[in-house]
């Protein structure tokens, strides 16, 4: 399959959740929804923007909109991470990536002979972001999945119309929260 642009009709797909069984994104898509790709529950900036999405998820449904948040996490170990009313927005789980692979969203790799470029000032969203890590304490977990997958963005409509189909080129591109809201 292709990568997914604007303006197409987003295929349906079987999903499960960690404390659900099986579900259709059709069915899930109501209003304007935001499909978001991240990585895994072990990382600490998908933790970061699972909690920054919480904790700022009325602003989307005051906009009549919803957020699905998938991740490379096992349902069974991700249910041993989180509580079911820990988010206000449903995770998807997807621990073979195939849901990666269908959509083409890229996890490149370093060449094993490439060296590390010299760092760069991180720019102020990624500073802001680092901070929260920082601050609320998050700890990098059990690694799952692949650890250099980018992230991915997608705002479907009631009909799974792409609106806004965003392949993300670092970690740090995704929309928050606030941003989703605006666009809806």
């Amino acid at each position: 399959m292709a990568k997914i642009k604007e303006g197409e009709i987003f295929p349906d797909f079987e999903y499960v959740t960690p404390f659900t069984g099986t579900k259709n994104l059709k069915d899930a898509v109501s209003g304007k929804t935001a499909l978001v790709f991240l990585r895994y529950i072990g990382c600490p900036l998908c933790q970061y923007d699972l909690h920054e999405y919480g904790v700022n998820y009325k602003e989307i449904t005051d906009k009549g909109g919803k957020l699905l948040v998938v991740l490379q996490s096992d349902p069974e170990y991700l249910a041993t991470q989180i509580k079911e009313d820990s988010f206000p927005y449903e995770i998807i789980c997807d621990p073979t990536c195939a849901l990666y692979d269908r959509f083409e969203i890229e996890a490149p790799e370093r060449p094993k002979d490439e060296q590390p470029k010299e760092p760069q000032k991180p720019s102020p969203k990624a500073e802001k972001i680092f901070a929260g890590i920082k601050e609320l304490g998050y700890q990098h977990g059990k690694y799952e999945g692949r650890e250099a997958q980018l992230p991915a963005f997608f705002l479907l409509d009631k009909d799974m119309k792409v609106l806004k189909a965003d392949y993300c080129t670092s970690a740090i591109d995704l929309p928050n929260a606030l941003e989703i809201a605006e666009m809806l």
